[in-house]
């Protein structure tokens, strides 16, 4: 199970990196943990890689369950898996709450 963590931590994990420039095609179809509970199989176009992590790590956004992944790339013989670190729901959480204005009455001529 990938551990889950609020925004800003994941944030903090992740900084320091670059725009993916990673050649990503050879990974195309390889599954990942997804912070959602399920696993989603990896395709450049419905999960862009966001962020690439030195150490052969990048970051996958999956627009559709929402969720950002942080994965490292292992490499095998003829055989690459991704292993799911830490993920995070794409979302800034705003504690601030806006109160509604108040209308002002107009004033009327005589």
């Amino acid at each position: 199970m990938v551990n889950i963590v609020n925004m800003e931590e994941f944030y903090q994990s992740t900084f320091g990196g670059r725009p993916c420039q990673l050649d990503m095609s050879i990974y195309v179809g390889v599954t990942y943990e997804c912070g959602c509970g399920s696993e989603h199989s990896w395709d450049p176009y419905s999960t862009p890689v966001i962020r690439e992590i030195p150490g052969m790590k990048v970051v996958i956004d999956n627009p559709q369950c929402g969720y950002v992944t942080l994965v490292k790339i292992k490499l095998g013989f003829f055989k690459y898996k991704f292993e799911s670190i830490i993920s995070s729901i794409n979302k800034i959480d705003n504690k601030t709450t806006k109160t509604p204005k108040k209308k002002k009455k107009k004033k009327r001529r005589k």
